[in-house]
């Protein structure tokens, strides 16, 4: 191969960095950036994602092998053995188990290390490999343009609470209290000294007392400060949790739905949840850093002033922690990386065996669930025992330094008061001082890590934060506004992925405004990608959607979405009321249109059947409801929104014909715009006309 220039001097790193997907199909985005890295080139999923698109089916090794020449990669793929491993230039991506990509970093006596992008890095065995490889492998070596650069997207905390009101006022009555504490606490070690070396000689009980109400002053000062500290605290703590959390739902919200439907839910709230241990550092560990450096110089200029010698042994065994504290981040963050990835992994499939226990009954399921469950929640379990064990490996050498540390203070100082270098209350009384700087100084250096670690949470909350929302648009267009609800397609085309084929391929119809549409054709054809793109929850390839000749790019999502309501196939009723989820929850609830709306549907009749009527509790997402009285509520709930246009995607499939015919005919009376996708004879025939997707101006069906 010509390509590359294998002398070329790369600057490499000895290990691979982990890079863990957060899409249940970004393995190999995340795959080709811990390679890229390796080679200088670092490179975040959030950047990945921008300069490729992986859609929820996955990706292909050609798409994979196109997108590594895109970073200037030459690339092999090869069928082989996993004997002829010390063949391969590592690092190398293998195919795995048929439908995962992981890399393969090093092969030694019978050792391999696997960088996981959906577990993190594994060693295993020639056996456990074995069974795992597909017999794919893909080297990756860099051309001779080959860029060694930063193209990263961080998330920055600042970012987070910018806009956060009251937060710099909050975090400054926080630092001046917690100096007033900490001056509180450097003048009571004063006292032992005093009643030491003064007291216990002259005998001066008068003074002693004085000494102890002066001191017991500055205590109650101290205690009463640290007591009004914790409250500004938690006030400072719940209001920041309510801001940045309502910042962070509001975007998340915007987000377009495929952003949505290529994540786990339980990875989804795993992710949210990152903004507590943020929210904590910012409220309380920011500003205890600030003033434990502070309080850290002032007792180590108080330490040299009592004693050079003392106070040289004491720094350097704090200079010896941070070194070994900074050998235990890299596994530390490592393992606490993985603990998060398997705990989330672990939520959602309990998440999906609680929402599917209906089908696990049915089908006799449930001893496969639960045997797949605990095999996701020993792993997690097992991932939380390996961070354990390296903070608790870490904790054993932090106690044999400190605890040695005490016994040379205790030896060297006594020597120093034997020979006259310290009166007992000056030793004591440093004593203090150097149990004070240790605990500060090892609480500074524990902050410091733990900002370190907030990447770690940053990097997952970004995956939120970071993302691009939807366009809502500039134009003002109101659900009052004079619509007539025409809407025309002009050469449309859809594909899930550039490396994928045409759902369908410039579409071109026009429906006028009134008229009933039926949108057929076989399974498979892009019927619901198409609703879904008329809804605006996709974004089309080429081609556009006109609003009464008014582009929908336009007039904007959010606007366009008030002039239409839809029913899919896999909506869902939220907790609450019939007459709330009939009304979607609207702050004034028109009950007269609600009992309108259910009529059209043919669904009143059923509600004033049940004991509470319209108040009746629907359940976890219509649970409790049959699958035609579920449809015809959510049919009412469509028409409640009174849409100038109206979609429907199967939306009566579970109705019996009269049921139905009654429905469509309600519908019809409104003389309003609808859009059907139907299989059923009936369904089909109450339409206008009929469109058949597969027909129409659809290079890609023939």
């Amino acid at each position: 191969m010509n390509a590359h220039l294998p002398s070329l001097a790369f600057k490499r790193k000895k290990q691979v960095s982990l890079i863990l997907q957060s899409e249940m199909s970004e393995c190999s985005l995340a795959c080709l950036a811990m390679v890229a890295g390796y080679y200088g080139h670092q490179v975040d999923l959030n950047s990945m994602r921008l300069k490729f698109q992986v859609t929820s089916r996955g990706a292909t090794l050609e798409s994979l092998i196109s997108n590594a020449q895109t970073l200037n990669f030459a690339t092999r793929a090869l069928r082989l053995e996993p004997e002829l491993f010390d063949q391969l230039t590592l690092p190398a991506i293998l195919h795995w188990n048929f439908n995962h990509f992981v890399v393969l970093s090093e092969c030694k006596d019978n050792q391999f290390t696997i960088y996981d992008p959906a577990v993190g890095k594994r060693q295993i065995t020639f056996e456990t490999l074995s069974k795992s490889f597909t017999g794919i492998a893909l080297e990756l070596t860099p051309l001779q343009n080959f860029e060694q650069i930063k193209d990263t997207t961080e998330l920055k905390v600042w970012q987070l609470w910018s806009k956060a009101n009251g937060l710099k006022r909050s975090i400054a009555q926080i630092l001046l209290l917690s100096v007033i504490i900490q001056l509180c606490s450097m003048i009571l070690p004063l006292f032992m000294q005093f009643s030491v070396d003064s007291i216990v000689i002259s005998e001066d009980i008068k003074l002693l007392y004085a000494l102890a109400l002066g001191f017991s002053l500055f205590a109650a000062i101290k205690v009463g400060t640290d007591l009004l500290r914790s409250h500004i605290i938690i006030y400072l703590s719940s209001h920041l949790s309510v801001q940045v959390g309502n910042n962070i739902l509001s975007h998340l919200m915007s987000l377009p739905l495929k952003w949505f439907e290529s994540r786990h839910v339980g990875d989804i709230v795993s992710r949210f949840s990152s903004i507590y241990p943020i929210r904590d550092f910012i409220s309380k560990g920011f500003v205890e850093a600030l003033v434990d450096g502070t309080m850290v110089i002032i007792s180590l200029i108080l330490m040299f002033m009592y004693s050079t010698t003392l106070a040289t042994i004491v720094l350097s065994v704090i200079t010896i922690y941070a070194i070994v504290r900074s050998i235990f981040y890299t596994p530390l963050k490592i393992a606490q990386e993985e603990e998060l990835s398997a705990k989330a992994k672990e939520n959602s499939n309990f998440m999906e065996t609680i929402r599917a226990a209906k089908t696990i009954k049915a089908f006799s399921k449930e001893a496969q669930r639960q045997s797949l469950w605990q095999s996701y929640f020993v792993s997690a379990t097992n991932s939380q025992v390996r961070l354990l064990k390296v903070d608790v490996g870490f904790k054993a050498v932090v106690d044999a330094l400190l605890s040695l540390e005490s016994i040379i203070i205790v030896v060297v100082g006594t020597l120093l008061v034997i020979n006259n270098q310290l009166s007992i209350g000056m030793f004591f009384a440093f004593f203090i001082y150097k149990q004070q700087f240790t605990d500060k100084s090892v609480t500074l250096i524990e902050k410091f890590i733990e900002f370190k670690m907030l990447r770690l949470h940053l990097e997952r909350l970004s995956d939120i934060i970071l993302s691009k929302p939807e366009n809502i648009g500039t134009k003002d267009l109101s659900r009052d506004q004079f619509i007539l609800g025409r809407i025309t397609v002009n050469d449309l085309s859809f594909q899930f992925s550039k490396n994928e084929p045409f759902v369908f391929a410039r579409l071109n119809f026009d429906i006028t405004p009134g008229e009933s549409v039926a949108i057929v054709g076989p399974s498979g054809a892009g019927k619901s990608t198409l609703m879904k793109i008329l809804m605006g929850l996709l974004e089309p390839v080429s081609g556009e959607v006109l609003l009464d000749g008014m582009n929908v790019k336009t007039i904007g999502i959010t606007n366009y979405r008030r002039q239409i309501a839809a029913v899919q196939q896999d909506d869902e009723l939220l907790s609450g009321s019939l007459a709330e989820n009939i009304a979607f929850f609207s702050d004034k609830i028109d009950f007269e249109r609600v009992h309108q709306c259910a009529q059209m549907a043919a669904i009143h009749d059923d509600i004033m059947q049940m004991p509470m009527g319209y108040n009746t509790l629907v359940g976890d997402m219509g649970a409790a409801l049959s699958g035609g009285q579920k449809q015809r509520i959510l049919i009412a709930r469509a028409l409640y929104q009174q849409p100038k246009i109206l979609l429907l995607d199967e939306a009566t499939s579970h109705l019996d014909a009269k049921t139905e015919r009654l429905v469509n005919e309600a519908i019809k009376s409104l003389a309003i715009t609808r859009v059907s996708i139907a299989h059923r004879k009936e369904t089909i025939e109450s339409a206008d006309r009929i469109i058949d997707i597969s027909r129409i101006n659809n290079p890609s069906a023939h």
